[in-house]
């Protein structure tokens, strides 16, 4: 979850990463801050793209038994990103229980400093299967 203030503050020792929702300037800035968002995407799109590739060559395919571990693999690498971003707090969560163990879940968290910021929260989830012969026809 990323706490996000309403004055478009950024968290405490977070540089320029915050992402306000609310702008009263033009569509293309951060409220607050001037950075041209469209143009910092289009200025990194290679790498953000190079990082989406080297995500998903981790086949982390959760119906299969033989790649539980590439599904934690998957969530340690979105994990360390997430680190990379400056999200403070990433955690792993295992999941089922004792001689069933289940798959691995990944809860982020950047607070924000104002207790009335806005949340924003992102949810996703690897429930991939292989895909047959026939599915590919």
């Amino acid at each position: 979850m990323i706490h996000v203030p309403r004055d478009g503050a950024d968290p405490p020792g977070a540089g320029r990463r915050g992402v306000p929702l609310e702008s009263g300037g033009s569509q293309r800035e951060e409220a607050g801050s001037g950075m041209d968002v469209r143009g910092y995407i289009e200025a990194n799109s290679g790498e953000f793209f190079a990082a989406l590739k080297e995500w998903l060559a981790i086949p982390s395919i959760s119906a299969d038994p033989a790649h539980h571990a590439d599904v934690r693999r998957s969530a340690e690498w979105l994990a360390a990103r997430l680190q990379k971003t400056g999200f403070p707090l990433t955690e792993i969560w295992d999941t089922g229980s004792p001689g069933d163990p289940g798959l691995p879940t990944l809860f982020a968290e950047w607070p924000a400093a104002d207790p009335d910021a806005l949340t924003v929260l992102v949810y996703g989830h690897q429930e991939i299967g292989r895909a047959s012969c026939r599915e590919r026809v």
